[in-house]
């Protein structure tokens, strides 16, 4: 039990300090940056809360069913903007792997001289 309440208190920690400081990160992103923080400096032990967070890892997919749920109410909205979503990622991936291959190329060519 005190492991749960070890990560719900992070959980907490972190949505507080997000909405209190005004980060554009989310809270539970905050939140388990400072847990993991936390556990690096000693101040929270693993065996406190391995196996809690155990139990929550076991049961993961149980926490994606409200993602599953929202996705299935706007099927419609999806469907109706197919072709767009289609050329958006379609275009913003060749946009990434061209960047990237470029990127590769100039430090490669910089690093290593033209030739070779």
């Amino acid at each position: 039990m005190l492991g749960l309440t070890i990560l719900i208190g992070f959980a907490f920690l972190g949505e507080f300090l997000s909405i209190f400081l005004n980060l554009p990160l989310p809270g539970n992103v905050v939140g388990l940056i400072i847990f993991i923080g936390s556990l690096f400096l000693g101040i929270i032990k693993l065996d406190w809360v391995e196996s809690a967070s155990s139990v929550i890892v076991r049961h993961l997919a149980f926490f994606f069913i409200p993602i599953v749920v929202a996705i299935i109410t706007v099927v419609p909205t999806l469907l109706e903007n197919i072709f767009i979503i289609i050329v958006g990622v379609t275009l913003s991936t060749m946009a990434v792997l061209l960047t990237a291959g470029w990127t590769v190329k100039a430090v490669v060519a910089r690093k290593f001289g033209r030739e070779g």
